[in-house]
């Protein structure tokens, strides 16, 4: 068990695609804006929900550690340095994918997170998995930085083994 701070630092008036790289870190950690109050945009994204509009997919992320691996969309109205305290995850990781396409509704999108306080090598990432239930491709949020108007398609980067396209000017690394 390795004990440590990891920071995040979050833009104001923007969606974040963030995660633990702990084992034990608090959703509370996410919700709390600079008054004390409970950040009502805090989600996860539940690709099981059966109803035919993608929205109602986004649920209130509301257990009370987050979960290695799964991702969540948090916005924020101000700029900050977010700390996540607790046990680093150091060893091999399995996060479950999930694909219930016939069910409608949630177009068989995982949000995932790099459940590791480092980078991860994307082609790695796509080889060393079994993906090919997904089309072989990530996607990562490349925020226009709209404050929450001009949100569309091109907000994403998408990569496969042959590169990136796409974004909003930051391009892939």
């Amino acid at each position: 068990n390795v004990s440590a701070t990891c920071e995040n630092y979050l833009t104001a008036n923007e969606y974040h695609y963030v995660g633990s790289s702990m084992t034990s870190a608090p959703v509370s950690s996410y919700n709390i804006t600079s008054g004390g109050n409970v950040n009502p945009n805090f989600y996860y994204y539940d690709e099981t929900e059966t109803n035919p509009n993608w929205l109602y997919a986004w649920k209130p992320a509301s257990t009370s550690n987050l979960e290695p691996g799964k991702g969540y969309a948090l916005y924020t109205n101000e700029n900050y340095a977010h700390s996540l305290q607790g046990n680093l995850i150091n060893q091999d990781f399995s996060y479950t994918i999930t694909n219930t396409s016939s069910a409608g509704g949630s177009k068989s999108w995982n949000l995932v997170a790099n459940p590791f306080p480092c980078n991860i090598n994307a082609d790695d990432l796509i080889n060393d998995n079994d993906i090919a239930v997904f089309t072989k491709a990530l996607y990562f949020w490349d925020d226009d930085g709209s404050s929450g108007t001009g949100y569309n398609s091109s907000d994403y980067i998408t990569y496969t083994l042959g590169g990136g396209t796409g974004g909003n000017g930051s391009g892939f690394n």
